[in-house]
């Protein structure tokens, strides 16, 4: 669990993603942990509001509790995944019988999207659980009539809803598909639950709405919901479909293909009105229309499909039915010892450390000198986990000449938090007018100004290093024939092995003070 360092995990083995969100919730929960504010995250110095605080709260509690480390960073989510999987191992043995339960347990901690999600610090498994949570409820009561049934549903969607925004929602949609499907008329108990649903979590959101409204509006609504959910910054090629039906194949055939067959009984059951097959159907096409809704494509958004799935074909797949469950339980068995045994392919499962970030170690290395000069890392690999490091300061130049950077947070120009490289160079002139505007909307601090820095050419930075001659700089190798020969008369050269090199400012004194730390 601690042998990958932070956002080394791949959270898109197809495509070679690293878990780069990982570094933003890292860095919010060790400040909130050591610093406190723990109403309003926040990442680098600016509020982080695009998503509700949950795991954020959930890691900075586990790190107050249990000391400043990686394991206990990741450890709210590994436990909310084991409880997940024992639900559901609960739910299949309860629903069919024991050795289904055992295929339905097989599934989970086989497949390779769950492996991973369940190992770091990620929302996605979060709503997983909590998905699988309210659908539990309504399964083992259907017209949620019990005392129990209305606050444990409620505290799902809610718990959800604090996870990733309002696709903790989605089992309230689940809820209306499943008694479409079974010919059920919504109760007062539906009434119940939203409004139950609204008292837990509109605390946090009206006072952010009362307290950072603009911001809040802008990260929450604008960036995440209308900006990655219509129009994406960036976006694959391919198709909402054949983005998510290839990797769920790529990153697990068994399951997919166990599903598949597993298709035409669980439909014959829905048309029978068998509860438990319409809440899986239910639970399956509405996900995969808010995964083709919603236009910003992600592998680990899958996620959400995987319990649906393994419950769909453990328990209604040719293989589920009578002596044939052991020969299934046998096959799973048998294809997770496979995973295990090998490695590189993206169905593969993995207890060793990934290959680590090509930064990493220059970056530690680095942290060990203790050197209080800001370090400017131009076109990094690190995944912004320099964040977590005990570095006096950190800001990220990009070379960008598409305002693709922009496009990510339009508003952060504004603000001051991402400025052009010639702004950076005249920081002492711009920081007045961004302290006034970070001001206005809500943040009294600069700490997030000039945390991202965009240059138009490889000259741009040269320039840069030029203007500050006190900053330490971590740049890539296709630079150093431009900055060599100038560079010198300021700082001296540390050449790494992965091709980059670091600029040290010849001016620099020890670090002072406690500094953000985790490894």
């Amino acid at each position: 669990m601690t042998k990958s360092g932070i956002a080394e995990a791949f959270s898109d083995p197809v495509t070679g993603i690293r878990a780069q969100d990982e570094s933003e919730y890292a860095n919010s929960a060790l400040r909130m942990a050591i610093q406190g504010g723990w109403l309003t995250p926040r990442f680098m110095g600016r509020y982080l509001l695009i998503k509700p605080p949950l795991l954020v709260w959930l890691a900075a509690l586990s790190l107050k509790l249990l000391g400043i480390s990686l394991l206990a960073f990741r450890l709210p989510v590994l436990l909310v995944s084991a409880g997940t999987t024992l639900l559901l191992f609960y739910w299949s043995e309860k629903a069919h019988s024991l050795w289904t339960a055992a295929a339905t347990g097989l599934l989970l901690v086989s497949n390779p999207l769950w492996h991973t999600l369940s190992r770091i610090g990620y929302t996605d498994l979060l709503l997983a659980a909590a998905i699988s949570a309210a659908l539990f409820t309504l399964w083992r009561d259907p017209e949620l009539s019990r005392s129990w049934s209305i606050p444990a549903f409620a505290a799902a969607v809610s718990a959800g809803v604090m996870a990733k925004n309002v696709a903790g929602l989605l089992p309230l949609v689940i809820l209306a598909l499943f008694y479409l499907l079974t010919g059920r008329r919504p109760t007062s108990a539906l009434w119940k639950v939203c409004a139950l649903v609204l008292l837990l979590v509109a605390p946090w959101h009206i006072y952010q709405l009362w307290t950072h409204g603009r911001w809040f509006w802008t990260d929450y609504v604008q960036i995440q919901l209308l900006g990655f959910g219509l129009h994406p910054p960036v976006q694959f090629l391919e198709g909402a479909i054949p983005f998510y039906l290839k990797r769920l194949f790529l990153t697990d055939p068994v399951l997919s293909l166990l599903a598949l067959a597993a298709l035409p009984l669980l439909i014959r059951s829905v048309w029978e009105r068998k509860t438990e097959a319409a809440l899986l159907l239910s639970w399956m096409l509405v996900i995969g229309a808010a995964l083709f809704a919603f236009q910003y494509r992600n592998l680990p958004y899958l996620c959400e499909l995987i319990p649906p799935l393994s419950l769909a074909a453990a328990g209604y797949s040719p293989l589920a039915a009578g002596r044939r469950q052991k020969a299934l339980v046998g096959v799973l068995a048998a294809a997770f010892c496979a995973k295990v045994t090998f490695s590189g392919p993206a169905w593969a499962l993995s207890y060793d450390a990934p290959v680590p970030l090509p930064s990493a170690e220059a970056l530690r290395w680095y942290a060990g000198l203790s050197r209080a000069n800001e370090l400017i890392a131009v076109n990094s690999d690190d995944e912004f986990s320099a964040s977590v490091l005990p570095l006096a300061k950190v800001r990220y130049c990009f070379i960008d000449r598409t305002g693709t950077v922009l496009r990510y947070a339009p508003h952060y120009g504004f603000l001051g938090i991402t400025v052009s490289a010639a702004q950076f160079n005249e920081l002492g002139k711009w920081e007045p007018q961004f302290r006034e505007r970070l001001l206005q909307w809500g943040l009294d601090s600069v700490e997030p100004v000039a945390t991202t820095i965009v240059a138009n050419s490889a000259a741009e930075v040269v320039r840069m290093i030029a203007a500050h001659p006190r900053s330490d700089f971590y740049l890539p190798a296709n630079l150093w024939s431009e900055i060599e020969p100038t560079a010198q008369t300021s700082h001296r050269i540390a050449s790494l092995p992965n091709g980059r090199f670091f600029l040290l400012a010849l001016d620099s004194s020890p670090a002072t003070g406690k500094l953000l730390r985790l490894e």
